[in-house]
């Protein structure tokens, strides 16, 4: 998350035959969507700022919620790899770092696609309820 800091100051590159500007608003749509999802997992951690209300608001949303908002984290950063694909002219150049790129994007998705689309078909659910919480 910190490297996109420089990456937004510092992007630029030689003009593109191929750009649209579907690319940079799909990449701005991940860095919106990945930047709310990151102050929503730092909330717990951000009580004493300066919105305390809707900081206390997402620090005491209920688990499922989180999960919830965690799955998206995925879509957000296949929006970013589609942006990079758009995006980057050295892609459209290079045989070799095009199927670099999409290989690492398909090696880190394939997990999270099977376990939220097949997961449920092969891995067994088991309903649970807290009796008691003992904090130390």
């Amino acid at each position: 998350m910190l490297l996109l800091v420089p990456h937004v100051v510092l992007a630029t590159s030689a003009p593109d035959r191929y750009a649209t500007s579907v690319g940079p608003g799909v990449g701005d749509l991940a860095l919106l969507g990945l930047g709310v999802l990151a102050l929503w997992a730092l909330a717990p951690s951000l009580r004493a700022s300066r919105w305390p209300r809707l900081i206390e608001r997402m620090a005491r949303a209920s688990y499922e919620r989180w999960l919830t908002a965690h799955r998206l984290t995925g879509v957000f950063v296949i929006a970013a790899v589609a942006h990079g694909a758009l995006v980057d002219p050295v892609l459209h150049r290079s045989t070799l770092l095009r199927s670099s790129f999409s290989r690492s994007a398909a090696s880190g998705h394939s997990p999270t696609c099977t376990e939220s689309c097949l997961a449920r078909y092969f891995i067994p659910l088991y309903e649970y309820s807290v009796s008691d919480v003992r904090r130390p």
